[in-house]
C-alpha cells in the first residue's frame, strides 16, 4: 500500500514539475512579449556587428538626416521656443541622484548607443558606423520609422552625455537589407556639414589639444588642493568665465564645442556648458546638459539633490560688463548651484523662457 502510494505521489510530482516548467516557459514568453517597446522592438533583440564584407543582395538607401538644435538659425530657434511655450506641460521629473539619459533608452537603443560610443571613442574614431540587425519586420517603412525615432533618442543621449565627442551632432542614416537582416549605417560627419573638413586623424589632433587644456585645469585644481564637489565646480565655473570670450561668430567652427571653450577660449553657451560638464566628469561629478530651444546650461547633482549651474549667464561679458582679462574680479554667481525657485535678476529661474527644457537635441 505504501509502495503504491509512493509511486502515485512520485508520478504526481513529475506531472506538477512539467506543468510548472510549461507554465514558467509561458510566463517567460509572455514577459518577452510584454517587454516589447513602443517602437515594436523586443528588448532582447540583438544587434549583430556587420563584417567588412556586405551580404549578397545588399541594397542601401538614405532615410534621414538630423541637425542639432544648437546649429539651427536664430529664427528657427525662436520658432521652436514659441511652439514650446504654447504646448508646455508640467510633468513629474526623474530627479533621482543616479539620473542619466542612457537609462531612458530601450534595450535595443542602448545597444545602438554602446556601439556608436565605442566606435567614436576609438583613436582615430570611426565616422561611418555600420551595424546589422535581424529583421523583426519585413515592412521596410515600419522599420525606417522606428529607426528614425530611435536614432533621435540615441544621438540626443550621446551628445548630452559625452561632450568630448564634439564632432557628433548632425548625423545621417542609411538602411540596407538582405533576406534576413537590416544593415544600418550611422554617418556621424556627413558631407557639407560643419565638421566635414575633418578627417579622423584631424579629430585626434584636436582631441590632443583638448587633453592638454583639460590637464592644465586639473593640475591647477590639484595644486590648490580642491577636493570637494563644491570647490571643484566653483573653480571650473570661474575658470571658464575668466578664460572665455563670449563670441557669437558663426564663421568660427567651434563656438559650440568644448574645443572652442577649452582651447580657443571663444564660445557661446554650448561651449561653456559642455566644457563644464566634461571637466566635472573627470571628478565623477554627475553633471548633465540642459537644453532649451535657445540656450544650454547644466544641472549638477550634489549630495542627492539637483542644482542649476549656468556659467554663461554668470559671465559678465554676456551683458557687456567684462571683468579684466584673466583675473577673477567681478565674477558672478547668480546661477551657481541654485534651485528652480531662485530669483535671478528679478525673475524666477523657472519662469525664464530661455530655461524651459526641450527633451530632444534635434526637434520639439
Amino acid at each position: 500500500m505504501n509502495t503504491k502510494y509512493n509511486k502515485l505521489f512520485l508520478f504526481f510530482l513529475i506531472i506538477c514539475f512539467f506543468n510548472k516548467l510549461s507554465l514558467s516557459k509561458s510566463i517567460n514568453n509572455y514577459s518577452r512579449i510584454e517587454k516589447k517597446t513602443k517602437l515594436g522592438l523586443y528588448e532582447d533583440l540583438i544587434v549583430e556587428l556587420e563584417s567588412n564584407n556586405d551580404p549578397e543582395n545588399y541594397e542601401e538607401f538614405f532615410i534621414s538626416e538630423k541637425i542639432p538644435i544648437k546649429y539651427w538659425t536664430n529664427e528657427e530657434k525662436d520658432k521652436l521656443q514659441e511652439k514650446v511655450l504654447d504646448t508646455i506641460e508640467l510633468s513629474a521629473i526623474d530627479d533621482s541622484e543616479n539620473f542619466n539619459f542612457y537609462d531612458q533608452l530601450s534595450s535595443l537603443e542602448q545597444q545602438y548607443y554602446d556601439y556608436i560610443l565605442d566606435k567614436s571613442k576609438q583613436s582615430p574614431p570611426e565616422i561611418s558606423i555600420k551595424v546589422s540587425i535581424t529583421k523583426y519586420t519585413n515592412d521596410l517603412n515600419e522599420f525606417s520609422s522606428d529607426l528614425a525615432l530611435s536614432s533621435e533618442k540615441v544621438f540626443t543621449a550621446l551628445v548630452y552625455e559625452n561632450p568630448e565627442l564634439w564632432w557628433l551632432g548632425t548625423y545621417q542614416i542609411k538602411i540596407g537589407y538582405s533576406a534576413t537582416k537590416y544593415i544600418i549605417t550611422f554617418i556621424t560627419i556627413p558631407t557639407k556639414t560643419n565638421f566635414s573638413r575633418y578627417t579622423p586623424d584631424d579629430i585626434v589632433e584636436l582631441n590632443n589639444e583638448i587633453e592638454v587644456a583639460k590637464n592644465t585645469i586639473m593640475n591647477e585644481i590639484s595644486r590648490l588642493n580642491l577636493t570637494t564637489k563644491y570647490a571643484i565646480l566653483r573653480f571650473i565655473h570661474d575658470y571658464l568665465i575668466v578664460k572665455n570670450e563670449y563670441t557669437l561668430n558663426e564663421s568660427r567652427l567651434h563656438i559650440r564645442t568644448i574645443y572652442g571653450a577649452l582651447v580657443e577660449n571663444k564660445c557661446v553657451c554650448e561651449g561653456y556648458a559642455e566644457a563644464l560638464q566634461y571637466i566635472a566628469h573627470q571628478y565623477g561629478i554627475n553633471c548633465i546638459v540642459g537644453r532649451s530651444s535657445t540656450h544650454e546650461w547644466n544641472f549638477v547633482e550634489m549630495d542627492g539633490k539637483w542644482y542649476v549651474l549656468d556659467a554663461t549667464y554668470d559671465d559678465p561679458s554676456v551683458n557687456n560688463k567684462s571683468p579684466p582679462s584673466n583675473t577673477y574680479k567681478n565674477l558672478r554667481t547668480t546661477y551657481f548651484l541654485i534651485g528652480t525657485d531662485h530669483i535671478c535678476y528679478n525673475k524666477k529661474y523657472s519662469d525664464d523662457d530661455d530655461h524651459i527644457l526641450v527633451y530632444s537635441g534635434f526637434s520639439n
